[in-house]
Protein backbone atom coordinates (compact mmCIF):
# COMPACT_ATOMS: atom_id res chain seq x y z
CA UNK A 1 0.00 0.00 0.00
CA UNK A 2 1.34 3.46 -1.14
CA UNK A 3 0.92 6.30 1.83
CA UNK A 4 1.38 10.06 0.67
CA UNK A 5 1.64 12.50 3.32
CA UNK A 6 1.61 16.42 3.17
CA UNK A 7 3.79 18.11 5.67
CA UNK A 8 6.99 17.79 7.13
CA UNK A 9 6.55 18.92 10.85
CA UNK A 10 5.83 17.16 14.03
CA UNK A 11 1.99 15.75 13.01
CA UNK A 12 3.40 14.45 9.53
CA UNK A 13 6.11 11.96 10.52
CA UNK A 14 4.11 11.44 13.93
CA UNK A 15 1.98 9.54 10.80
CA UNK A 16 4.46 8.15 9.09
CA UNK A 17 5.64 6.40 12.23
CA UNK A 18 2.46 5.08 13.52
CA UNK A 19 1.71 3.92 10.06
CA UNK A 20 5.21 2.41 9.89
CA UNK A 21 3.88 0.52 13.23
CA UNK A 22 0.89 -0.96 11.96
CA UNK A 23 2.81 -1.42 8.16
CA UNK A 24 5.99 -2.26 7.77
CA UNK A 25 5.73 -3.06 4.07
CA UNK A 26 4.01 -0.17 2.96
CA UNK A 27 5.75 2.55 0.77
CA UNK A 28 5.73 5.92 2.52
CA UNK A 29 6.59 9.35 0.99
CA UNK A 30 6.32 12.61 3.13
CA UNK A 31 6.08 15.92 0.87
CA UNK A 32 7.74 19.16 1.66
CA UNK A 33 7.90 22.79 -0.19
CA UNK A 34 10.63 23.54 2.00
CA UNK A 35 14.16 22.33 1.10
CA UNK A 36 14.93 21.34 4.35
CA UNK A 37 14.55 17.68 5.86
CA UNK A 38 12.40 17.29 9.13
CA UNK A 39 13.14 19.82 11.72
CA UNK A 40 12.30 20.76 14.99
CA UNK A 41 10.30 23.81 15.08
CA UNK A 42 10.48 24.29 18.42
CA UNK A 43 14.57 24.94 18.18
CA UNK A 44 14.63 27.67 15.96
CA UNK A 45 14.57 30.27 18.79
CA UNK A 46 17.11 28.66 20.38
CA UNK A 47 19.09 28.53 16.81
CA UNK A 48 18.11 32.03 16.28
CA UNK A 49 19.23 33.00 19.87
CA UNK A 50 22.80 31.04 18.90
CA UNK A 51 22.46 28.53 21.83
CA UNK A 52 22.39 25.61 19.44
CA UNK A 53 24.25 24.88 16.22
CA UNK A 54 22.19 24.92 12.84
CA UNK A 55 23.14 21.04 12.70
CA UNK A 56 21.09 20.24 15.94
CA UNK A 57 17.59 21.34 14.28
CA UNK A 58 17.92 18.19 12.01
CA UNK A 59 19.13 15.57 14.44
CA UNK A 60 18.04 12.70 13.95
CA UNK A 61 15.97 13.55 10.82
CA UNK A 62 18.15 11.07 8.76
CA UNK A 63 18.19 7.89 10.54
CA UNK A 64 14.65 8.27 11.06
CA UNK A 65 13.57 7.82 7.90
CA UNK A 66 16.38 5.38 7.18
CA UNK A 67 15.07 3.23 10.21
CA UNK A 68 11.57 3.52 9.57
CA UNK A 69 12.22 2.98 5.68
CA UNK A 70 10.20 6.70 4.93
CA UNK A 71 11.19 8.58 1.42
CA UNK A 72 10.82 12.23 1.27
CA UNK A 73 10.37 14.70 -1.72
CA UNK A 74 11.48 17.80 -0.30
CA UNK A 75 10.78 21.04 -2.30
CA UNK A 76 7.58 19.55 -3.46
CA UNK A 77 4.72 22.21 -4.04
CA UNK A 78 1.55 20.22 -4.52
CA UNK A 79 -1.05 21.69 -6.76
CA UNK A 80 -3.77 19.69 -7.01
CA UNK A 81 -5.52 16.74 -4.98
CA UNK A 82 -7.39 14.39 -7.01
CA UNK A 83 -9.69 12.19 -4.64
CA UNK A 84 -11.83 10.67 -6.83
CA UNK A 85 -8.41 9.37 -8.94
CA UNK A 86 -6.33 8.81 -5.76
CA UNK A 87 -3.51 11.34 -6.81
CA UNK A 88 -1.55 14.35 -6.45
CA UNK A 89 -0.13 16.42 -8.55
CA UNK A 90 3.11 18.43 -8.05
CA UNK A 91 4.24 22.04 -9.08
CA UNK A 92 6.69 20.35 -11.78
CA UNK A 93 3.96 18.23 -13.38
CA UNK A 94 5.04 14.79 -11.47
CA UNK A 95 1.78 12.79 -10.58
CA UNK A 96 1.70 10.39 -7.44
CA UNK A 97 -0.67 7.54 -6.96
CA UNK A 98 -2.19 6.46 -3.67
CA UNK A 99 -4.12 4.26 -1.44
CA UNK A 100 -3.87 7.19 1.48
CA UNK A 101 -3.37 10.32 1.77
CA UNK A 102 -2.84 12.65 4.88
CA UNK A 103 -2.78 16.48 4.73
CA UNK A 104 -0.76 17.32 7.71
CA UNK A 105 0.27 21.07 7.29
CA UNK A 106 0.20 23.22 9.95
CA UNK A 107 -0.28 22.87 13.68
Amino acid sequence: MRYLIIGNSAAGISAAKAIRRKDVEGEIIIFSDEPYPYYSRLLITCFVMGSIEKSQLFQGAKRLFQDCNIQTKLNTEIIEISPRENKITCRDGHQFFFAKLLIAEGS
